[in-house]
Formats: C-alpha cells, sequence, structure tokens
C-alpha cells in the first residue's frame, strides 16, 4: 500500500512470502483489477459475478494455504490473545473506510482492557501486519482480504 503522511511517501506491506507457485502472481493481478472495479464501479450482480463469490474465493484461499484469517495466522501457530481477538472483530465490523481510532477501539472494549493493553495489542496486530493504519497512526483498519 502506498502512503502519504506528513508530505512522505512510503510504501507498506502486509504480508511478505515466496512465492511456490506463478499462477499467484496472475491471481495477484485479477484480484488487483476485480478490486479497482469494485471500488470504482461498485459491485456487479448481474452475468453471474456477484459478491459472494469473492467472499467464497477468500475462503478457498485461506483453505488451501494462501491468505491469513482474521483470527489466526496460518504462517503461525499461536492464537490471537482475546483482546487482539476482540480488535480484530471490532475492526471486521467497521464500516468506515478509514477504520477506527484508537481510543474508539478502547472504548468499545470497555473494561476488559486498559487503554495500554489495547495499545499493546494494536501494536502488535499493526507490526505483523493484520492491521493497517490509515489516515492517520492512530487510525486503524483491516485489509480487505481478511
Amino acid at each position: 500500500m502506498l502512503k502519504n503522511f506528513s508530505e512522505r511517501r512510503y510504501v507498506l506491506a502486509f504480508s511478505i512470502r515466496p512465492i511456490q507457485d506463478f499462477n499467484e502472481i496472475t491471481h495477484h493481478f485479477l484480484e488487483t483489477i476485480f478490486a479497482h472495479l469494485y471500488n470504482t464501479k461498485g459491485p456487479q450482480n448481474h452475468q453471474g459475478i456477484k459478491n459472494e463469490n469473492m467472499a467464497q474465493h477468500h475462503q478457498q484461499q485461506q483453505s488451501n494455504g494462501g491468505g491469513q484469517n482474521a483470527y489466526h495466522d496460518q504462517n503461525n501457530e499461536n492464537s490471537f490473545t482475546p483482546i487482539q481477538e476482540h480488535i480484530m472483530h471490532i475492526l471486521s465490523n467497521c464500516t468506515s473506510e478509514h477504520g477506527l481510532h484508537i481510543k474508539s477501539i478502547a472504548q468499545q472494549i470497555g473494561g476488559a482492557a486498559s487503554f495500554k493493553e489495547v495499545k499493546s495489542a494494536i501494536d502488535w496486530l499493526f507490526a505483523e501486519g493484520h492491521i493497517y493504519s490509515s489516515k492517520d497512526d492512530e487510525h486503524f483498519a483491516i485489509p480487505s482480504n481478511y
């Protein structure tokens, strides 16, 4: 993802892994085209193309070992902590393209964790590529492939 913050441009990668099948490159290009068309022209509900197809595709990709699950990283045998899982659940239900502010996430978690614990969990999720910062360093969202 190309980001622009404080008049500086940088690239943020969510997941880097070796290519095992070169069909992954073609798949990536097709998925990128699909995402662009979906974001610019909206969902296509005609000619057999449905929004459910993309969700089914991601479920198949995850079961085949590609991609990541929002609650379990297939490259890591450890599951998320309860706080991390709660944060992922909150962000997966967010409808804003800018995600949620860290204070809003902490408020939704309520008394289950302190602000410091929420910030620590968000920092870990961010560092591991499960979430990304959106419009500034205090707003977070989940990548669309989760």
